[in-house]
């Protein structure tokens, strides 16, 4: 559903260890898989050995987006002041707006479970 997200592993698929963790926020029309760019080349080909579907496509976007943190309780008060309309947010929730009139996806992360 377009706004959750979640907290997973990529496994190995003959031994089960970890390839990588990620977040993956599904936006509606795209999911973002969140996660350590050092990891996009061994993930990429992972994930198209799986692909099933015509119509999916996976893409590095590490040149593309990138990733600011805002910690503390004051985060929507300062998104709010650089022009984002944000609600809170659940845990690994996430919502389209604009950020100095440049569109943007803002999720809240929540590694500590606070």
């Amino acid at each position: 559903m377009a706004g959750q997200g979640i907290y997973a592993f990529l496994l190995n698929a003959k031994s089960g260890r970890i390839v990588a963790d990620m977040n993956a926020l599904e936006l509606g029309d795209r999911t973002l898989l969140e996660l350590d760019r050092r990891l996009i080349d061994l993930v990429i080909p992972t994930l198209e050995r799986y692909r099933f579907a015509e119509k999916v496509q996976i893409s590095d976007q590490k040149d593309a987006l990138h990733e600011i943190a805002l910690h503390g309780p004051r985060g929507i008060e300062i998104l709010s002041e650089l022009g984002a309309t944000v609600n809170a947010l659940s845990p690994i929730g996430s919502t389209a707006a604009e950020i100095l009139k440049t569109p943007a996806v803002i999720w809240r992360g929540d590694p500590a479970g606070v």
